[in-house]
């Protein structure tokens, strides 16, 4: 009698053939794809991997990596310390904007007046579509915010006629400093656009240092 045995290999193609009077076995190998959790962690350590540049503010203060990636603008007002337009892979859809400045005013204050620049299609309350979370980084509280909805997009912190961008998102960074006061990191535009780009933010607000 012949006997045949099948086995899984992970590894290789290997075939060997042997009858029941000389004990021969069949191994056969049966390819299996990388598990998604390995394909996309792959994925994560390729974007740690991107090229950053420093960036320092605040008199040489405060300074963090921000994507190389990343266009650097020419702020239009004054008030902009540093601005950046992160950019879609995708044809069609508007980059983001990052503004990142010092500002007055206490927390509470500013986080809602960025959710009062949201509304909502169907008439719901912004906060109902705002994500909040206060950490701790390199010895400084930071704030930092995920709002979802139609944003007034104005040309100035006090022009009028704001035009409405539906589909927008906003992610934004409040970093309570003793030093040089409070630092507003702020990037919104399209949600396609900043999904693409949100690990890249976050990312970069890990790495705000403050010298004393």
């Amino acid at each position: 009698m012949r006997r045949i045995v099948v086995a899984k290999v992970l590894c290789w193609s290997v075939a060997v053939v042997v009858g029941a009077g000389s004990g021969l076995t069949l191994a056969v190998q049966e390819k299996q794809d990388p598990p998604k959790a390995e394909a996309a962690q792959e994925n994560a350590d390729e974007k740690a991997k991107e090229e950053t540049v420093e960036v320092v503010l605040a008199e040489g203060r405060l300074d963090f990596q921000a994507p190389k990636s990343w266009e650097k603008k020419q702020p239009k007002f004054n008030i902009v310390e540093a601005e950046f337009a992160p950019k879609s892979s995708k044809e069609n859809i508007d980059p983001a904007r990052l503004t990142i400045m010092a500002s007055g005013g206490s927390v509470d204050a500013n986080l809602e007046r960025w959710i009062g620049q949201f509304s909502q299609e169907d008439g719901s309350d912004t906060e109902d579509h705002t994500k909040q979370e206060e950490k701790k980084i390199n010895g400084m509280t930071i704030h930092i915010v995920d709002i979802n909805g139609t944003y007034a997009d104005s040309a100035g912190p006090f022009a009028g006629n704001a035009v409405q961008r539906k589909g927008y998102r906003m992610l934004g960074a409040i970093v309570e400093t003793k030093v040089v006061g409070n630092y507003y990191f702020k990037m919104y535009g399209p949600k396609e656009t900043i999904d693409e780009h949100e690990a890249r933010f976050k990312a970069m607000i890990e790495t705000i240092k403050l010298s004393l």
